[in-house]
């Protein structure tokens, strides 16, 4: 079995970073800040010192990025120069625009980190080999627009990396399909339980959100919607109820 390793604390949302190496290889999957706290939002971000990725000598097949989200990729800066990262075609072209909206460059130290220019970029569904670790991305639905899990196989073993994806988004509903068609039985399951101390029920699928605000514009003359701007399904599912009541 490969070696396992988690370079931030397990019992807390955010902050994703995942080693998985063999005695060829070495990868590691998200670069995630830690979340801001709600009654602490000054606290100091931790950064990971991991040798070879992080300081010292480049030693690492490449950091791979399930999406754009701050708590999966908010440390992609700290990069050593010398090591590649890997994303999808849309993560790559989002952080572009922010990375350039925040003058990122300007804050790069020593020459040490890799800019998101720098990104490679994978293919849904097709698997590549770094060094005797395969890796497989897979599309799956989030309130990011461009977001993956990850099939990694390695010394005969198949470990599936969630990232983060949700079954109640306009997607959702494709996700165990495509496990079942593609992915198949896993020796572990690496994933992050968002949900396990929320007490509600089942969340409200992004289509009834959407039937939600339709009854809303009937009731109130303006309405504004507040949501990441990220958020791409929740704001074309806004648009899409805007169009059904102005046509009512």
């Amino acid at each position: 079995m490969p070696i396992i390793k988690f370079h931030k604390p397990t019992n807390k949302i955010g902050g994703t970073i995942v080693e998985i190496c063999t005695k060829k290889s070495r990868i590691i999957l998200d670069m995630g800040a830690d979340l801001p706290e709600y009654d602490n939002p000054n606290k100091k971000q931790v950064i990971p010192q991991i040798e070879g990725v992080t300081f010292g000598i480049p030693r690492c097949d490449g950091v791979f990025i399930t999406h754009y989200h701050g708590d999966h990729v908010g440390l992609y800066s700290k990069v050593l120069k010398g090591v590649q990262i890997y994303s999808g075609k849309a993560t790559k072209e989002m952080l572009l625009v922010k990375e350039k909206r925040l003058e990122a460059g300007k804050r790069i130290e020593n020459g040490s980190s890799l800019l998101v220019e720098g990104f490679d970029t994978f293919n849904i569904g097709k698997g590549k080999s770094y060094g005797d670790i395969k890796i497989t991305p897979f599309l799956v639905d989030h309130s990011a627009f461009d977001a993956y899990m990850f099939l990694v196989e390695a010394e005969g073993k198949k470990i599936l990396y969630t990232g983060d994806f949700r079954m109640h988004g306009f997607r959702g509903k494709g996700v165990i399909p495509m496990l079942k068609k593609y992915v198949g039985s896993v020796d572990l399951i690496i994933t992050e339980g968002t949900m396990f101390s929320r007490s509600e029920n089942e969340p409200r699928t992004e289509n009834e959100l959407s039937k939600q605000l339709i009854e809303i514009m009937k009731e109130y003359k303006y309405v504004f919607l507040l949501c990441s701007s990220t958020n791409i399904d929740r704001i074309a599912g806004a648009s899409s109820a805007a169009g059904v009541f102005q046509r009512i």
